[in-house]
C-alpha cells in the first residue's frame, strides 16, 4: 500500500464534528496509522455516533487517558493504528511545551560541564516532557556524542570496624539505614562537598531494604529555590547494588531522563549514630558530566557535638 491511495485529509459531512485525520503508512510495511483531533463532544461520520462510542464498538479498541487533560483513544486491528484525541490535549501540550522550552533556554546558558548550572536548571523546570526529551535525545541516542567516566580518584577506603565488629555488608546497609523507623528518614544532610547539590536548603536521606530480596534503595527528598522564585520539593529514587568491599555500594538513578551511575563509601560513622560521613564519585555518562562530592549527615541535620570533632577530623582527612 503506498501513501498516495490514502487521502491525507478526510472531512466528516456533518459540520459539528470539527474532525481532522490524517493517515500514514510506515515505509517499512504497510502498517497504516490513522491521527484525529476532534472537537470536545464531536461526532463521527459514523451514524453521527460519538467517537467514544465508535471506537468502544470497535474489537482491538483500548482507552487510556494520555500527560494531560485530552482524552486519547486509540483503536488497533491487523496493520491498523488509529488515535482519536480530543482537541482540549492541544492546549495541555502547549503548557508542556511551554515548561519544556524554559527549561532547555536555562540549560543552553550552561557550559556542558558545569554541574552546577546544569542541575540548577533541572531542578528549577523539570517535568515529565523534559524527561521525555532527554530520554529521547541523550539517553537512548547520546545526540552529543558524550562519554563520562566515573572518577577513580580520589580513593577513599571504607571504614573497618563498626562498634567493635567487622564491617559485613549488612551492617554497612544498617548504617545507611540509619534513623528510618525511629524518624521518617534515614539521615539530614549537615553539609557537603558538591556544590551542584549542596545549594539544596533541606535535604533529606532515605536508604531502605526493598521487597525483593537483596534489593536496597537511596531517596533523597529536597527543597530548591527554583530560578523563577518558587519553593518545590524534588525526589529521587536510586537502586543501590553491593560493592566488592563491605562499606561500598554502586548507586543508579535516573534522573530528568539521563542515568547517572554512582559510588559511593561509608567513610565513617559513629557508635551512637549522631553522624556519618559518606563519600561518592559519580558519572552521567551522556550528559558529559563526571562529578565527586561528600556529605556530612546527623539525624536532625546539625553538627556534630564537639566530642566529635576529633573522631571528624580523621574520617574528613581520608
Amino acid at each position: 500500500m503506498s501513501n498516495d491511495s490514502i487521502p491525507l485529509v478526510l472531512d466528516s459531512d456533518d459540520s459539528s464534528s470539527s474532525n481532522l485525520l490524517s493517515c500514514s503508512t510506515d515505509d517499512d510495511n504497510d502498517d497504516v496509522r490513522i491521527v484525529a483531533v476532534v472537537g470536545e463532544g464531536a461526532v463521527s461520520p459514523l451514524k453521527s455516533a460519538s467517537w467514544t462510542n465508535v471506537l468502544l464498538h470497535i474489537p482491538y479498541t483500548r482507552v487510556c487517558k494520555p500527560r494531560g487533560d485530552g482524552t486519547k483513544l486509540k483503536w488497533v486491528d491487523e496493520n491498523y493504528e488509529m488515535l482519536v484525541f480530543t482537541d482540549n490535549v492541544l492546549e495541555s501540550n502547549a503548557a508542556l511545551q511551554k515548561e519544556l522550552t524554559k527549561a532547555l533556554q536555562c540549560l543552553n546558558q550552561c557550559s556542558p560541564v558545569d554541574q552546577v548550572c546544569n542541575y540548577q536548571c533541572l531542578a528549577s523546570y523539570e517535568s515529565p516532557t523534559l524527561e521525555e526529551f532527554s530520554l529521547c535525545v541523550l539517553q537512548k541516542h547520546n545526540c552529543l556524542d558524550l562519554d563520562a567516566k566515573i572518577p577513580e580518584k580520589p580513593f577513599v577506603p571504607p571504614m573497618v570496624k563498626f562498634q567493635d565488629k567487622i564491617l559485613s555488608h549488612e551492617i554497612a546497609e544498617d548504617l545507611f539505614v540509619g534513623w528510618l523507623g525511629n524518624l521518617d528518614w534515614s539521615w539530614r544532610v549537615v553539609a557537603g562537598q558538591n556544590p551542584a547539590y549542596d545549594q539544596f536548603p533541606c535535604q533529606y536521606q532515605l536508604f531502605y531494604r526493598g521487597k525483593a530480596k537483596g534489593s536496597f534503595w537511596h531517596e533523597p527528598v529536597f527543597q530548591v529555590k527554583t530560578l523563577d522564585a518558587r519553593s518545590v520539593w524534588r525526589r529521587r529514587k536510586y537502586r543501590v547494588k553491593r560493592g566488592k568491599v563491605a562499606g561500598t555500594f554502586y548507586f543508579s538513578v535516573l534522573d530528568n531522563g539521563v542515568v547517572s551511575n554512582e559510588y559511593w563509601t561509608i567513610v565513617d560513622v559513629s557508635e551512637d549514630f549522631s553522624w556519618g560521613l559518606f563519600h561518592y564519585s559519580g558519572a552521567a555518562r551522556v550528559a558529559g558530566q563526571s562529578y565527586t562530592g561528600a556529605v556530612l549527615v546527623s539525624p536532625n541535620g546539625e553538627y556534630p557535638n564537639v566530642t566529635e570533632k576529633e573522631r571528624l577530623v580523621l574520617a574528613l582527612d581520608r
